[in-house]
């Protein structure tokens, strides 16, 4: 009778578990996977196989590709969205209507604590302008208008009705880009101030009276600033404020409504800006 190897029991044993436990491992191994392909089998019921491969990462993807699509299509065709898009201001063209004789541009701006004002800025057609090197006059194609006809041809029943819901007028006084700095800067206060003693008379209403001079044109300005009806070396021009928030200030506002137009002149392209109240 053969005799048992001292310590064979017990490696039987451990062999026995081992493999025990080698088919527990399997079985396992098997349900995870069968579960694993039970799962992927509703996904692709629910939403098609490759968006949901790996944890929906492709489609996070198709939709980061989507919405660069989308951007890259409105950038081409609207140059001014991304400078919009980081915070930048684009200038934009001011739609602008007519009183008879007169170009008005609605505008709007804001001071620097952000109180609002709104505006018509009304400029006499190119046919109109300031005599060269006087303060007094306007002509008409080059013909100076008497005082008597100043109403009729400066402030007619387009532009006094237009004006008469502001409860401020400006009158803006500008000179052209020849002579010295001096010279045209005071030229153009007085011709502001000539301005505003007509649209007193002619406007009223008890309102509030501003002169503004701009002061002396740059001709750098005319590239970017081209309105075919006006000219904006030597132009007639008054402002209406319309409406305004409580304590704004208006110089601050008209300066910020002027800027970033396509079709009207920066404070920019003027010497100087200085705001001065009458009334």
């Amino acid at each position: 009778m053969a005799q048992e190897q001292p310590g064979s029991g017990k490696q039987d044993d451990r062999k026995a578990a081992g493999a025990v436990l080698k088919g527990a491992t399997g079985a396992a191994g098997s349900a995870a996977s069968a579960a694993a392909r039970e799962e992927e089998d509703r996904r692709r019921r629910r939403g098609g196989p490759w968006l949901w491969r790996n944890g929906g990462t492709n489609l996070i993807g198709l939709l980061l590709i989507a919405g660069l699509g989308l951007v890259t299509t409105i950038a081409v065709s609207q140059k001014e969205f991304l400078p919009r898009l980081f915070g930048f201001d684009v200038p934009v063209e001011v739609k602008t209507v007519r009183w008879g004789n007169s170009i008005v541009f609605p505008l709007e701006g804001k001071d620097k604590a952000g109180k609002k004002a709104t505006f018509d800025f009304v400029a006499k057609t190119k046919d109109y302008s300031w005599i060269r090197g006087q303060a007094d006059q306007v002509t008409i194609n080059g013909t100076p208008i008497g005082a008597a006809d100043v109403t009729a041809q400066l402030f007619g029943p387009e532009v006094a009705k237009g004006l008469a819901p502001s409860a401020d007028l400006i009158a803006v006084g500008v000179a052209s880009s020849e002579g010295t700095l001096a010279e045209e800067n005071s030229r153009a206060a007085q011709r502001g101030k000539t301005a505003a003693g007509w649209a007193d008379k002619n406007v009223g209403g008890n309102k509030g009276l501003w002169v503004l001079n701009l002061g002396q044109f740059s001709n750098s300005c005319t590239s970017s600033t081209v309105e075919k009806d006006t000219s904006w070396e030597r132009p007639f021009l008054i402002v209406g404020a319309r409406n305004q928030d409580a304590g704004v200030n208006l110089g601050e506002a008209l300066a910020n409504a002027m800027n970033n137009k396509t079709n009207l002149p920066s404070t920019g392209c003027y010497s100087t800006f200085e705001m001065a109240k009458l009334r």
